[in-house]
């Protein structure tokens, strides 16, 4: 086919194009922040880019192309992987915005995580039972110090206490369990993002070394030593 008589490209508002890439989230004077994660820093992402489309014809074949980016989309590894298990359920997962038609988004600042307000709330948990404990004792020892004990103010005291034991047995147990749930949740999210950047880097590594140089020890230590760009040995 001539550039004379060459088909224009065929496009139409329903034609897209969706693409999806993992990418290295480079520099170091920055934070990679995303929404519905507890890290304060992201090494790599699952980069989701959706755009118009056209057909391109071919001598033969067709091919697509993208001719603008509607929307692009950055998700964690954990992320994608509960993106592709969990399908139906809710509203979707979160994913972190970067750029709707061709504009870029606001970085996402920074904010507590959930083991942050866990623990904010253990420690709340904790001081209103110490003033409600204070409350008690002072109670006490106003009913003590007469020269009688009503019957009543037993009783009142006794509500009292077995209130500051609920609290002790109760609450104290449950917001432990949140934090403890909070700080596990943080670390898996850690150890996903560890191990997906690990494995990108052993990946570029390895493409990086002459044909036929497939010794993983080799790949694995270029890949620590130079951050997956490996160099030709001197």
């Amino acid at each position: 086919m001539t550039e004379d008589n060459k088909v224009p490209d065929e496009e139409h508002p329903a034609y897209g194009m969706v693409a999806i890439n993992r990418i290295t989230l480079g520099g170091y004077k920055c934070k990679h922040r995303f929404f519905g994660s507890d890290l304060d820093d992201h090494f790599s992402a699952i980069r989701i880019r959706i755009g118009h489309g056209a057909r391109v014809r071919g001598t033969g074949h067709d091919y697509f192309r993208a001719t603008d980016r509607l929307i692009e989309v950055d998700l964690t590894s954990s992320q994608f992987a509960d993106l592709l298990t969990c399908m139906n359920v809710g509203d979707g997962v979160p994913c972190t915005i970067r750029h709707v038609n061709g504009e870029a988004a606001p970085e996402i600042p920074v904010a507590d995580t959930s083991a942050d307000r866990s623990r904010a709330d253990l420690k709340a948990t904790a001081k209103q039972i110490a003033t409600d404990a204070r409350s008690l004792l002072s109670r006490m020892r106003t009913v003590f110090d007469g020269k009688s004990v009503k019957k009543a103010d037993m009783t009142s005291l006794l509500k009292e206490l077995e209130m500051v034991v609920q609290g002790i047995e109760s609450n104290i147990p449950f917001a432990l369990t949140v934090f403890q749930e909070a700080v596990n949740t943080t670390v898996s999210q850690a150890k996903a993002e560890v191990s997906s950047f690990a494995a990108m880097t052993v990946q570029k590594a390895a493409a990086a070394l002459p044909s036929g140089n497939t010794d993983l020890e080799i790949i694995e230590t270029r890949a620590l030593l130079t951050d997956g760009k490996a160099e030709d040995d001197k």
